[in-house]
């Protein structure tokens, strides 16, 4: 008797679960204009041909791309719990106006997960940065895409994506993962792959990696280097960062700046807070793949906004600004 009344407990606590992750998926995405897991690219294989065969200049053609973790959590639930109210719906025109007056080639967003900062996001910077490829879902049943959004002033697609296996809790939801797109500056061809790695256990991350390596990298092209870029919480000196040097067999750059931190004290978000001390974790990453592609220089950002008469940054993360010299 003892048993049956446990299974039948286990069974009504699974339907409740399923009816639960239903509505929930449901919540998230009937907000959205367009179905959320679509992965079809922006430009037409043509239009895509045309570009890709246009002549390259004979010398290099610098391409200045940004990484940047801001920081949008879903709103929506932000009256369950105070880690949700992030400002976000002050700030997410802010870094518009900010991102406009700025002259990247390509941005990567992660922690894109608030729909209307994603409409916010893309409407006001579509004038200058008219090439997105959204975030990704694992299925129509996670609440969440992976939050990594990309804009670009240079014509980029979607390659294909992975989510990472092994997710826990909160984490599951959003799909965490790695992106991969094509771009083509002036001729001159390149892939990149955006991710926000997992937090917590090593052993997620571990994972992630692999995933990466064994999912996306196949699908990189000989002689068109290929960019690793976002939030990889993992810390620059670390034996498990050189770990993901070697993994992904790629290369950073110096930082120039006094203080080579996307997660710092300073920080207005972090003020009060105790942590590890500052560390950078978001990073650029580079495999030239046969070609003379090399960093030009790497730069920390620090965008910020008056807000009650003082100044408050645009996000928990300063972005990572990197200028790469794409070479034949």
């Amino acid at each position: 008797m003892k048993k049956r009344l446990m299974l039948g407990c286990g069974a009504v606590a699974l339907a409740c679960l399923l009816v639960a992750s239903a509505a929930l998926a449901f919540v998230f995405h009937s907000v959205r204009r367009e179905c959320p897991w679509s992965s079809a690219p922006a430009l037409d294989e043509m239009t895509w041909t045309r570009l890709t065969a246009s002549s390259a200049s004979p010398h290099e053609v610098k391409l200045t791309v940004l990484t940047w973790n801001i920081q949008m959590l879903p709103a929506l639930l932000d009256r369950f719990s105070s880690d949700l109210r992030k400002k976000q719906n002050e700030r997410a025109p802010w870094i518009v106006d900010y991102l406009n007056a700025q002259d990247y080639d390509v941005i990567c967003f992660q922690e894109v997960f608030d729909q209307n900062a994603l409409a916010v996001l893309k409407e006001g910077l579509k004038g200058k940065y008219p090439y997105a490829v959204d975030p990704q879902y694992a299925s129509p049943w996670r609440a969440l895409g992976n939050g990594v959004l990309f804009v670009s002033r240079a014509p980029i697609r979607y390659v294909n994506h992975v989510t990472y296996p092994g997710l826990e809790r909160v984490e599951w939801w959003t799909s965490k993962g790695c992106c991969l797109i094509e771009g083509v500056k002036d001729g001159f061809r390149f892939q990149m792959a955006g991710t926000h790695f997992p937090t917590g256990k090593q052993r997620i991350k571990d994972a992630a990696l692999a995933a990466i390596h064994d999912r996306l990298l196949p699908l990189c092209k000989d002689r068109v280097p290929l960019i690793v870029l976002g939030d990889f919480n993992t810390r620059k000196g670390s034996s498990e960062y050189e770990t993901l040097l070697k993994t992904l067999e790629v290369q950073d750059s110096s930082i120039d700046d006094l203080r080579p931190y996307t997660s710092d004290s300073i920080n207005s978000w972090k003020s009060g807070k105790t942590g590890r001390g500052p560390a950078l974790i978001d990073h650029v990453l580079l495999d030239a793949h046969g070609t003379a592609t090399v960093f030009d220089r790497a730069s920390i950002q620090r965008a910020t906004h008056e807000y009650q008469g003082a100044p408050m940054d645009l996000s928990d993360h300063y972005g990572l600004v990197a200028e790469i010299l794409l070479r034949p």
